[in-house]
């Protein structure tokens, strides 16, 4: 992609490309004169080929660039920037009134894709949370074409006459509302939208899409990505209506098997948690916001869980699991049986049954004992470590998706997900066996 690119408040042109990757995210190659002068910035302005406006995000800054001294003297360099606004010369700190955003396997967590041409299309939205100034909802998006005036090639029947009498009803309804636009519906889809009251700049817009990324990672129980997403403008035409402004960010820390985890399709029917499956789906968006700083950390390792662990970072998830599973125990009033507590109160399937065959105990009141120990096995580095010894890594790794399932569990239920949805999802993501 060619660029022309000046720096704000310096007018100072150079060409240069824009490059972006999911390993290496925004990247932008350049070169220019040595004689030019740059300050350092936390953004820069360019023009496309196409003669479209666009905004780069991150730190701009001459210290970092290459030279070469000779015949002719260039500077040249490869900043990596954290996110492009396009259709706009835009600065950090101007607000906007919101955003739209597609998610990784968000089509099938709202319907089953190979079932959507049944889907009805809403010009309103499917679902919306109030959280303080800001509305979150899940609105239809969709693909029409003109419906023309050969309808009879729009149908087939065996019988004409069924073919013949559906075009002249079209037909009739057509003549009758001359005024109107009759579309045929060619795709359907579902996306995130958020709109503010008092306007956002670009890292609380940025906070809020990581919020809903994070949330969607949670419900679906695996990483997920942003795919499309767009910052709104109002529109200078149009009373009440957005221009996008389409939003490109930097993922960072991603590999290409990373990249297959994120892109492994789910399916709808699998999942216990959807918009269909549960009727207080908005309480739940609104609940996320209120509740997330508290589970932070947690989510964002079901969001970067990629399947592949050395055994020093099995180790030290299990003991970030159980320090967690103790701020529970704590949350909910119980100062000393901080392990057997929530497992007892949230295991709503046979979880307390797998954690105790894999110690090899004959009662479940001890499995709390056990994780102690465990614990203290990690942590002190102990010079006989019979219990990791005995379970072993592929014990250690299903003792930590089982803690991962409660403390999953607890959050569902502060974010009023229904409990047949939560025994739904622990039976269908507790591992297999011993």
């Amino acid at each position: 992609m060619a660029w022309i690119i000046w720096t704000p408040n310096q007018e100072i042109e150079f060409p240069g490309k824009l490059v972006y990757t999911p390993e290496d995210g925004i990247t932008l190659e350049f070169m220019c004169s040595a004689g030019q002068k740059f300050g350092k910035s936390s953004y820069i302005y360019g023009a496309l080929a196409t003669g479209e406006k666009c905004t780069l995000l991150g730190d701009f800054d001459s210290a970092h660039f290459g030279f070469h001294f000779g015949e002719i003297s260039i500077y040249k360099g490869k900043p990596k920037f954290y996110a492009a606004i396009f259709g706009v010369h835009t600065t950090p700190d101007e607000k906007f009134p919101g955003f739209s955003l597609d998610i990784t396997n968000f089509q099938e967590f709202c319907h089953p894709q190979g079932w959507k041409h049944l889907a009805k299309y809403s010009t309103e939205p499917l679902f919306k949370s109030k959280i303080d100034n800001l509305e979150i909802s899940i609105i239809n998006t969709g693909k029409f074409s003109y419906l023309g005036k050969n309808l009879e090639n729009l149908f087939h029947c065996e019988n004409k006459d069924v073919v013949e009498k559906i075009s002249k009803a079209i037909f009739e309804i057509s003549q009758e509302h001359k005024d109107e636009e009759i579309l045929q519906r060619k795709d359907i889809g579902w996306e995130l939208w958020g709109e503010s009251s008092i306007e956002m700049c670009y890292s609380e817009i940025s906070k809020n899409i990581l919020l809903l990324e994070h949330l969607i990672a949670l419900l679906i129980f695996s990483p997920v990505r942003r795919t499309d997403a767009s910052i709104l403008r109002r529109s200078n035409e149009v009373e009440g209506k957005f221009e996008r402004l389409p939003l490109l960010t930097s993922l960072f820390d991603i590999s290409k098997h990373k990249i297959e985890v994120i892109q492994r399709e789910i399916s709808n029917f699998h999942q216990a948690i959807t918009p269909r499956t549960i009727n207080n789906f908005s309480e739940v968006i609104s609940n996320w916001f209120k509740e997330y700083d508290a589970y932070q950390s947690f989510v964002s390792q079901i969001a970067n869980r990629f399947g592949r662990y050395h055994d020093h970072e099995l180790r030290a998830l299990i003991v970030l699991h159980l320090v967690q599973l103790e701020a529970i125990s704590i949350s909910l009033g119980n100062h000393k049986d901080k392990y057997n507590f929530p497992l007892e109160k949230y295991d709503k399937t046979n979880i307390r049954d797998l954690i105790g065959s894999i110690f090899e105990l004959n009662d479940n009141t001890k499995i709390g004992e056990n994780l102690s120990r465990l614990r203290g096995e990690i942590a002190h580095l102990a010079a006989s470590s019979k219990i990791l010894s005995k379970i072993g890594p592929m014990g250690l790794l299903k003792i930590s998706r089982c803690l991962e399932i409660i403390i999953a569990s607890h959050i569902y239920e502060r974010l009023e997900i229904p409990s047949a949805n939560i025994a739904e999802f622990q039976r269908k993501e507790i591992p297999i066996g011993r």
